[in-house]
């Protein structure tokens, strides 16, 4: 099938061909054809990251939208949860309907000047692509009017439907015709948002592909366990066993990916760091500089989970697990995009074990635990990069070929073999001494079919220096440790690095914080509506010596 058998537009066709877009990806094959024939049903779009579901949703928006009513005038809005995804999205769009005269898109986000975003949304765009916070913002100035608005799309609705965003989506709403068409597209369906997902779309068809499992096929999984001090060098040794490569590693915090990325560029990596401490040009200038190949590690948070695409990425490595097994999904999604292949690499300690299973209990992935490369493996690995790099070097002026031959023919083969490894491996000849084992055991026991970690008590105590705060709020409310975060630390004024560490439980949860940081979260945090019941923190007393919790959720 291609594109030119979906009944799209002409002009859209033309735009794709443009662009050469000719086959329609499998969840693109799924959802056009039925949102072009009911143009006015809600959908629920599920499908993996990076399988083209901005086209699924975007073709069947920009074609109804340039065949009924004015251009010029705005009737379609997206709502994404991050910038980058908002570039992203507001990007593809103004691709595909690039050759309808008087079609634009107009993009809005928090980080840029709201004057300038003002002047564009005066221009009257037919779609309007935009992160919550933002558009509230120019709804409040009178500078964006959505009444309208025909078709609303969230974008990575599992994220904007959490306790975070959920209270900016209803406000978004209010301010929507009643009679308007919702779409909602997502990787994963949790079953903390299910509820909200079911009275937010009036009878939504469900669109999921097939043939396209929520796991890409071509996306491997591999999970290297190793003690805490030797984190690090277990991440050195991942890379050293893929030379040449480009690779995104995920730290849990803006301070851990500032850190890393010192350490890693100290060690002979060269490497740069993506977090939401940097301003959005600075993100923007670093994500166009790693996609144009103008270095090869990029160490980021979760910032750079959803929406960022890096096209032919091989490699992503969770140096942290995150909290949410979610976010593995959407970290992973990184690679392995558009038909490419990729590896997603976890490093854990014994203690994540708990954590590790619960991520592969709901993902549906199996995990099975891998040897950290030794000596000879990573020299392998090596030899083959550099002769493949030697077979595809660019061609040379043939004269300084034959005048290079002829000073050389008294060099042995092994000569120019030694010359070469000098040159170009001087790191093989030190991975000899390298032998040192890192792996840690991940069981005394097998693991057994389907569920390759067995959960075992971690001996860490929370540090004394912590205080301990109580939230009468818990997973019961729909709430997750990311979405935990973000709703105290909205409702704070703090950032959400400044929160330690959440241990959920059904009804409540415990949140661990600096003391001076407890101070501020009893104070501000006091009576903050969620849903139909009031959050307040409590601080509680610390206790030295605390027996470990070892009923952490891991959500």
């Amino acid at each position: 099938m291609t594109f030119s058998e979906l009944n799209l537009h002409p002009l859209i066709l033309d735009a794709l061909n443009s662009k050469n877009f000719t086959e329609p990806s499998p969840i693109q094959k799924a959802a056009i054809p039925p949102l072009l024939e009911n143009p006015d049903q809600d959908a629920l779009l599920l499908a993996a990251t990076g399988t083209g579901k901005t086209a699924a949703y975007g073709l069947p928006m920009i074609h109804h939208l340039n065949s009924t009513g004015e251009k010029n005038t705005l009737r379609g809005l997206v709502i994404v949860p991050t910038r980058e995804l908002c570039i992203q999205v507001g990007e593809s769009l103004a691709a595909f309907s690039s050759r309808i005269p008087g079609f634009s898109v107009c993009i809005v986000y928090g980080g840029a000047s709201i004057g300038l975003q003002a002047r564009a949304l005066s221009k009257k765009p037919s779609i309007l692509v935009a992160t919550p916070g933002r558009l509230l913002d120019l709804v409040m100035r009178k500078d964006a009017n959505l009444s309208g608005i025909e078709r609303l799309v969230l974008d990575e609705g599992d994220e904007l439907l959490t306790p975070g965003f959920l209270e900016d989506i209803r406000k978004i709403q209010s301010y929507l015709p009643e009679n308007h068409t919702r779409h909602m597209v997502s990787a994963t369906l949790p079953d903390t948002i299910r509820s909200e997902v079911f009275s937010l779309l009036r009878n939504p068809a469900v669109i999921k592909a097939e043939d396209s499992p929520e796991a890409p096929d071509r996306l491997e999984h591999i999970c290297h366990c190793m003690r805490e001090r030797h984190r690090f060098p277990a991440l050195l040794r991942v890379l050293q066993a893929h030379p040449g490569a480009r690779a995104l590693i995920f730290c849990r915090t803006r301070k851990e990916s500032q850190e890393l990325t010192e350490r890693l560029t100290a060690s002979g990596f060269p490497a740069e760091a993506l977090h939401g401490d940097l301003s959005q040009a600075q993100r923007e200038t670093t994500v166009n500089r790693f996609r144009a190949d103008r270095f090869r590690l990029l160490v980021a948070t979760n910032v750079a989970a959803r929406g960022i695409d890096l096209p032919g990425l091989p490699l992503v490595i969770h140096y942290r697990l995150p909290e949410v097994s979610e976010t593995y999904t959407h970290r992973s999604g990184r690679t392995a995009r558009a038909g490419h292949s990729g590896i997603a690499v976890a490093l854990i300690s014994p203690e994540e074990r708990g954590r590790m299973a619960g991520i592969a209990r709901r993902t549906g992935l199996a995990f099975v635990p891998t040897p950290l490369p030794d000596a000879s493996a990573i020299q392998e690995c090596q030899l083959a990069h550099l002769a493949d790099t030697i077979k595809n070097s660019r061609s040379m002026d043939e004269s300084l070929i034959t005048e290079a031959e002829k000073h050389m023919a008294t060099c042995s083969r092994e000569d120019l073999i030694r010359a070469l490894l000098a040159a170009h491996a001087p790191s093989l000849v030190s991975l000899s001494q390298t032998q040192e084992k890192l792996d840690a055991p991940m069981n005394s026991a097998r693991p057994a079919p389907g569920r390759p970690f067995q959960k075992n008590h971690p001996a860490q105590a929370r540090s004394n220096a912590l205080c301990r705060c109580f939230v009468n709020a818990g997973t019961l409310d729909g709430l997750t440790p990311a979405s935990m975060t973000r709703f105290i630390a909205k409702n704070a004024g703090i950032q959400a690095g400044r929160i330690r560490k959440i241990d959920m439980r059904r009804e409540f949860s415990f949140v661990d914080v600096d003391p001076d940081v407890a101070v501020i979260l009893k104070k501000n945090v006091r009576d903050i509506p969620l849903g139909t019941r009031s959050v307040s923190v409590k601080a509680l007393a610390p206790r030295k010596n605390a027996r470990p919790d070892y009923r952490k959720q891991s959500a």
